[in-house]
């Protein structure tokens, strides 16, 4: 009988129930095996201190102006106080297989799953996303806890 006991560590990976799982900041973040992917919170504090992140990759419909849709999300996010921050890309080095035909990726950051629920509801986000959707071909959007693994290094 094997009575020994394993914790796993911080950016260790750990066989589990038939897959390995990535372990970071006390969460088990990544599952490798069977094609699936899961996040099990094993931390409940590193959650709930972690930003809300609001990831939108788009393919725009042919003919539309994107530095417009650009204003639109820069004036947006200077009537909701709640978003954090705005990041946006377009792609430059993918493969049409890769990219599937994705062009740009917006991403908004918030300080909680709570305050990206008070942006989703608040009217100048409900004027924008009609807008927005309008010119919109196809899109993949994701919501999700952000979960570092590692920090940026100090400002110098």
């Amino acid at each position: 009988m094997n009575n020994n006991t394993h914790t796993p560590h911080r950016g260790q990976l750990e066989w589990s129930g038939g897959a390995y799982k990535y372990i970071a900041l006390g969460l088990s973040v990544l599952d490798i095996g069977g094609g699936r992917a899961a996040a099990e919170l094993v931390d409940q504090k590193a959650m709930a201190a972690a930003e809300f992140k609001h990831l939108v990759i788009i393919k725009f419909k042919e003919g539309v102006v994107v530095d417009d849709i650009i204003k639109g999300m820069e004036k947006l996010v200077s009537q909701i106080p709640l978003i954090k921050s705005l990041e946006w890309g377009q792609d430059s080095e993918g493969h049409e297989m890769l990219t599937q035909g994705f062009t740009h990726a917006f991403t908004l950051t918030f300080s909680s799953k709570e305050d990206y629920g008070a942006y989703e509801a608040h009217p100048d986000h409900l004027e924008y996303a009609a807008v927005f959707s309008a010119s919109i071909e196809k899109c993949v959007v994701l919501n999700f806890p952000t979960i570092p693994l590692k920090q940026p290094a100090p400002a110098t």
